[in-house]
């Protein structure tokens, strides 16, 4: 009987996941199209089907693990997103289980079905959610099997609990290194309780334990890293870059940095970017803070819980740019707060309840057509136009640029960037080598088709470097001008190479 009530429970999950993954995610087949970043990381994974070397062949700067799914996502379907959106649905159908497994560890019945679908509104809220295929996104279900086997452990402290925290960590730590924060307020928490108790071979063995796990999680990335003799390039792509990334000034202050980045995460007019969305994210785990505080008050639970936020929004604010997707890392702690308005529903009000938070979780992460958003005075590139003048030059070998970061062209050309820098990467430091190497590759003339992004208000490629001009000129003595578009963020120009 109970078998048969799980079966029923997990395939009314699945059907919901996917459900709301049609509506809201661009890789469902009712979009099929891909956003900026995705777009970069689908475009790694069909280099990395194609046998590139990640990182040393071709160049992003997020965790291996991420293009390991592309690629897989590439395997399964290449000529359309259907397999990565087979993926992603796995993923979050795992996440909502395993919400539904810790929310029935805190009450029983219906409670934890509705407790799941609503925690599902704030994980795939539009804001954050992004419409999919994000490191935040996968990294979520690690997340929450943290919290999962932190709650099981129960303040036993058990090594095997702790190795399998480490090996998340190491998983995370191969997706986006900032998003494993979250596992230092567990250390913290843990090491302290285990200090004041006095038991100091616990806490080593839980320190062999969490350092063995984290060594398993991340052994793949090193088995493939020494495989392609590439150590040095994903050490360099998926840590080292990113330190760069930080961007703090060498002459500042970086406590009194990272404090300002503290703040301007918790209000519009972050230091860098801002997205607004992203604040109801703040909003609901605000709520989910005054639940905790207000049902277990100053137990290990809240403990746990203000040390995990705590490093978690660190991590969020570490970089100063506060993209709506950044704060996909705080759903896990919105679980309280859908927990407790599971608990508000009336058993009689079940039905109602489940039409009612499906409605809201639509209209809260449902992607808004295009269309939609022009009548609001968006506007927006038409790619097939490219697409078609792009025919002429089409082969297998077929070598296209793209000066900004626009790696949809990429996409839908069909084509695998031959250089290793694709996309216009920041130039931090002595770190000047994607627009040296964009800049050779325009001059060098060996691309068959180049498109120049022109943001808003600016009419120059690669301004600060001062070459301009001369990089203008040379598009204009060796390419014809084939197609130009703009949308709401800037200006689109394609070459083609002359026929001689």
């Amino acid at each position: 009987m109970r078998k048969s009530a799980n079966f029923h429970v997990n395939l009314a999950m699945f059907a919901y996941v996917v459900a709301m993954m049609i509506l809201c995610a661009n890789s469902s087949p009712l979009y099929d199209t891909m956003n900026t970043d995705p777009a970069v990381f689908r475009v790694m994974g069909r280099a990395m089907a194609a046998g590139k070397v990640m990182y040393r062949d071709i160049f992003d700067h997020k965790g291996l693990y991420l293009y390991f799914i592309n690629a897989l996502g590439v395997l399964i379907d290449g000529k359309s997103l259907l397999g990565l959106f087979v993926i992603e649905c796995v993923f979050m159908f795992l996440c909502a289980r395993v919400v539904y497994a810790l929310m029935s560890r805190f009450a029983g019945g219906k409670t934890p079905l509705i407790g799941t679908q609503i925690f599902l509104v704030f994980a795939m809220f539009r804001g954050t959610f992004a419409r999919g295929g994000m490191t935040e996104n996968y990294a979520l279900l690690f997340q929450i099997l943290g919290v999962y086997v932190l709650v099981k452990d129960g303040g036993k402290f058990s090594c095997l609990h702790m190795f399998i925290q480490g090996v998340l960590v190491g998983i995370v730590l191969c997706f986006q290194a900032n998003i494993a924060m979250m596992w230092g307020g567990i250390a913290l928490v843990a090491g302290y309780e285990l200090l004041k108790r006095g038991d100091l071979v616990r806490l080593a063995g839980n320190v062999i334990a969490g350092i063995l796990g984290v060594l398993a999680g991340v052994m793949p990335a090193v088995v493939y890293a020494v495989m392609n003799d590439a150590v040095s390039d994903v050490a360099f792509g998926m840590f080292g870059y990113n330190f760069m990334y930080l961007n703090v000034p060498e002459t500042g202050n970086f406590a009194a940095t990272f404090g300002r980045r503290m703040l301007g995460a918790f209000m519009p007019g972050g230091e860098i970017q801002v997205s607004a969305p992203a604040y109801a994210m703040v909003v609901f785990v605000a709520a989910s803070c005054a639940v905790v505080v207000r049902r277990w008050g100053k137990s290990r639970l809240t403990a746990y819980y203000s040390a995990m936020l705590a490093m978690t929004f660190a991590g969020v604010a570490l970089s100063g740019r506060n993209f709506g997707h950044y704060y996909e890392s705080l759903a896990p702690f919105c679980v309280p707060a859908a927990l407790w308005l599971a608990l508000k529903v009336r058993p009689g009000r079940f039905r109602l309840a489940v039409v009612a938070v499906m409605v809201a979780g639509v209209l809260a992460g449902v992607k808004i057509p295009d269309w939609v958003k022009e009548l609001a005075g968006r506007k927006f590139m038409r790619m097939d136009e490219f697409v078609s003048r792009n025919e002429p030059y089409h082969s297998e070998n077929e070598r296209v640029l793209v000066t900004g970061n626009r790696a949809e062209f990429y996409e839908r050309f069909g084509v695998i960037p031959q250089e290793k820098y694709f996309y216009v990467l920041g130039s931090f430091g002595d770190f000047s080598a994607p627009t040296e190497a964009y800049i050779s590759s325009i001059l060098s003339g060996v691309n068959d088709v180049v498109v120049a992004v022109y943001p808003k208000d600016r009419g120059e490629i690669f301004p600060e470097t001062g070459r301009s001009a001369e990089i203008a000129g040379y598009l204009e003595a060796n390419y014809d001008l084939l197609h130009s578009g703009t949308d709401s963020t800037g200006r689109y120009v394609m070459y083609g190479r002359k026929r001689r």
